[in-house]
């Protein structure tokens, strides 16, 4: 990870998940704080957070099948946000794609992590919190 993917509030792990609350440069290396601790930590302290199928369904995405494409995704409950999962993927394991209520495409990415699942999402101005 590097400090320019991450924002306040952003999941990172360290033994376990936890929530990005400051970011800084320490003597030119990057740190960040979490809601586990007032110290501030070198990025390379922390891992990035795979998505799961577990964390969608835990956020109310729901599994969904598009006959046509023959592909399975996840789905928002608002029917804007679709996600799709890609097992033989090179790079990326997801495919995001944000559309408005007019369902207008306002947004669309490849994603690994929780992080940028929720950078995206704040990008397209979805008020939207991740939980673990």
């Amino acid at each position: 990870m590097k400090i320019q993917e991450l924002a306040i509030g952003n999941w990172v792990c360290i033994a376990k998940p936890h929530k990005i609350t400051g970011m800084c440069i320490c003597d030119g290396v990057p740190c960040i704080q979490t809601d586990y601790t007032d110290t501030y930590y070198a990025i390379d302290n922390y891992e990035p957070i795979p998505l799961t199928i577990e964390i969608l369904e835990k956020n109310g995405f729901e599994k969904s099948y598009d006959e046509i494409l023959e592909m399975q995704y996840y789905r928002s409950q608002d029917k804007t946000i679709q996600i799709t999962h890609f097992s033989n993927s090179v790079n990326k394991d997801w495919y995001v794609h944000i559309d408005n209520d007019c369902y207008e495409s306002i947004g669309s990415c490849d994603i690994q992590y929780v992080h940028e699942l929720q950078n995206l999402l704040t990008l397209c101005n979805l008020d939207i919190e991740i939980t673990l």
